[in-house]
């Protein structure tokens, strides 16, 4: 019925009255309305300015925003690999850079972080990331040790990053990095992303070795 509305009008009248509660699914798939994503960014984020407006469409910035909301709440504990891939790839058509600012720590005694290798690896159009593990709200769960990165999360992330295939930018930022580390990232770097071009490592302890 929608489309056969001939008047732009009417449709945007429709789109003003279309609730904001349906489900993201059904809204990726019928929904391409940039007032409408605005309307929805705005609504449901109140107070975030993104970035680049204007510059891509909304529902690009609504679902990279959602995406990267989801993964930064992410408690290890509670880490569902398959209900998060159903996200991710709900998002995937759509998502071209993740900006990822936080990630919960576990709270074992690891200190491993949210795995990141099922998100990158089904991000098949990501062409910029950055990344900092780091916490940013210091709870009574707050221990030495939960902001650094590990073995393990370097492991899983570089599993992600060999098969992003289109990515151009890579950024992590304010971590301490063994020589392994940094071995295992540029090894997933070469191997995976051959349209890379910036690589950064803000605030980050890399030693001498370096790449």
């Amino acid at each position: 019925y929608f489309r056969e509305l001939p008047l732009c009008e009417d449709r945007q009248y429709l789109l003003d009255l279309l609730d904001l509660n349906f489900p993201l699914e059904t809204l990726c798939a019928r929904v391409r309305s940039d007032a409408f994503w605005k309307r929805a960014f705005h609504h449901r984020w109140r107070t975030f300015v993104p970035i680049e407006v204007g510059a891509k469409p909304w529902i690009r910035i609504y679902l990279e925003q959602h995406l990267a909301e989801l993964v930064e709440h992410l408690k290890p504990n509670e880490y569902d690999q398959e209900s998060v891939k159903r996200i991710v790839d709900l998002c995937s058509p759509f998502v071209r850079e993740l900006r990822l600012e936080r990630l919960q720590p576990s709270l074992s005694d690891n200190s491993d972080h949210v795995p990141l290798d099922a998100v990158l690896a089904n991000l098949r159009r990501l062409q910029r990331i950055s990344v900092t593990y780091d916490v940013k709200d210091v709870g009574h769960n707050f221990f030495l040790g939960c902001a650094t990165i590990t073995e393990m999360d370097v492991k899983l992330m570089t599993q992600g990053l060999e098969r992003c295939g289109e990515l151009t930018e890579f950024r992590l930022h304010s971590s301490k990095l063994e020589p392994t580390m940094m071995k295992r990232i540029s090894a997933a770097l070469g191997k995976g992303c051959p349209q890379l071009r910036t690589i950064g490592f803000p605030h980050c302890r890399c030693g001498d070795i370096g790449l």
